[in-house]
């Protein structure tokens, strides 16, 4: 993703770490999801675009879930 960047090269003025205080959208996980997500709204212009994960992008256990998807 063009201009992404990690909360470790994010730093204020101070040299401390932050998240912005706002975004357009944020998304909840590094995944294959969460990730094409990013992917899909940046390529689409937006900006302000946050992606949370909790250790390293695409490290958990999406094989359990499969993105599985089943109609109601």
């Amino acid at each position: 993703m063009k201009n992404a960047s990690t909360l470790n090269e994010v730093a204020d003025s101070s040299g401390a770490k932050s998240l912005p205080a706002k975004a357009r959208a944020v998304i909840i996980g590094g995944g294959i999801s969460g990730c094409s997500v990013a992917y899909h709204l940046t390529k689409l212009g937006w900006t302000d675009v946050i992606l949370l994960e909790r250790k390293q992008l695409t490290c958990g256990t999406t094989w359990h879930a499969a993105g599985l998807l089943s109609e109601l």
